[in-house]
């Protein structure tokens, strides 16, 4: 028998290794998908082969990450308003940044921006920001209130090349282009997690999963439905991950 054929027809559970409830579950576009435990990152491969991990020491949490990019991971501590970028092995690639030390204040959530710097969310001021690398706000949305349904943060925040996507539980999601300009939008308060892998945003309904491409605007529902109790979801060369519990769920996509 082929493997793609074995793929198709098993669901490889991947136990995690620290026992520890997952915060967060993240996919690469490669395939290799990351586990945040609290203030700990842990690297996997498809077989559920612990790579590498990393850990500042500290207590506080890690409140979101990027892993879209291998060479630049990027870690943010919203307790700390710190951003820490790492390498494709999460060894830190230099000094952590506090953003208060460029004058930046209240960041719920940050994100990679490919070639120009971070996406910053001001959640006092309800605006996406765009830096450069030395932090300076080259691009900005303005006030997101009158887009909003009610005063809330984003639950997450994804990038591509030209393209931010925010997600609000209530308001649905946002997506805009790489000037802040307001580019799409799927208003719904019935939206659980998303996923974006390059131009293709996932994201569920219920137990439904849906592929929507930024760049064509055409939608469709994947073949595979979310399984019961998973939290967390990502989607990669054709498979689809899951978090369930404390393992992850590796099934292809028919």
């Amino acid at each position: 028998m082929k493997k793609k054929s074995i793929w198709a027809i098993l669901c490889v559970w991947l136990a995690i290794g620290t026992g520890l409830k997952a915060q967060q579950l993240l996919v690469s576009p490669e395939g290799l998908y990351y586990i945040i435990h609290q203030n700990t990152i842990e690297q996997y491969d498809t077989t559920g082969k612990l790579l590498f991990q990393f850990s500042q020491g500290g207590p506080e949490s890690i409140s979101n990450a990027d892993v879209s990019d291998q060479m630049d991971i990027i870690l943010f501590y919203k307790d700390l308003q710190m951003i820490s970028v790492l390498n494709q092995r999460l060894a830190l690639r230099a000094e952590s940044v506090y953003l208060s030390s460029y004058s930046w204040f209240s960041i719920s959530a940050v994100v990679g921006a490919p070639s120009v710097g971070y996406w910053i969310y001001d959640s006092w001021n309800q605006k996406l920001i765009l830096l450069d690398y030395h932090y300076r706000a080259v691009a900005t949305t303005g006030w997101l209130r009158l887009l909003l349904k009610q005063n809330e943060t984003p639950r997450g925040i994804y990038s591509t090349l030209d393209r931010v996507v925010l997600h609000f539980p209530s308001t649905g999601i946002l997506i805009f282009n790489s000037s802040g300009q307001l580019a799409d939008q799927i208003p719904s308060a019935e939206i659980g997690n998303i996923y974006l892998n390059n131009n293709n945003l996932y994201y569920t309904v219920g137990n439904r999963i849906w592929n929507y491409n930024i760049s064509t605007k055409r939608r469709s529902l994947l073949p595979l439905e979310m399984p019961e109790g998973a939290s967390e979801f990502g989607v990669s060369n054709g498979m689809l991950y899951t978090w369930l519990g404390d393992k992850v769920s590796l099934k292809e996509i028919p």
